[in-house]
């Protein structure tokens, strides 16, 4: 099987031929009230302060796949992973959906997000795989730390 494409650079969506012309022409919003990332193995949900909805900036590549451009981390994402997805408001959302925007236009609308309009924390692994879904996987989750006992 094909590995399935879901995420792209947007500052290298341009020199990508497969994904040039769907960038430009087929823009589309996720809609999205947070998003998880992962430090090693170690999960992590990412919020709008106030739990705003926002919108993942994408855009559709043929009928069955979208992809999500993604961005350097802000300042409160850089210690947890590197990149990020590029994120908005609906204000900002409805200029991305405007049709005959130029490619400058659109990538100009690809911005980093203001980390102090987001909060994060860590959640419980079970997030690692799919086979669990629910509200719990979206709630704080303290790790309890194993104390080390005298080895002598």
């Amino acid at each position: 099987p094909k590995k399935r494409i879901i995420n792209c650079r947007s500052e290298e969506v341009e020199r990508k031929k497969l994904f040039s012309e769907s960038f430009l022409h087929y823009p589309c919003l996720v809609p999205a009230d947070g998003f998880y990332e992962w430090k090693e193995k170690e999960p992590y949900y990412f919020f709008l302060k106030g739990r705003k909805l926002f919108f993942l900036f994408s855009f559709l590549l043929n009928k069955e796949s979208v992809i999500v451009l993604t961005i350097e981390a802000n300042e409160l994402l850089m210690p947890i992973h590197h990149r990020m997805p590029v994120i908005g408001d609906w204000k900002k959302g409805e200029k991305w959906l405007s049709p005959g925007l130029s490619m400058e236009e659109r990538k100009r609308l690809c911005q980093i997000f203001p980390p102090e309009k987001m909060e994060y924390y860590p959640v419980h692994p079970k997030v690692n795989s799919t086979q669990h879904d629910g509200p719990e996987l979206i709630q704080p989750f303290l790790a309890k730390k194993v104390k080390q006992k005298f080895l002598f």
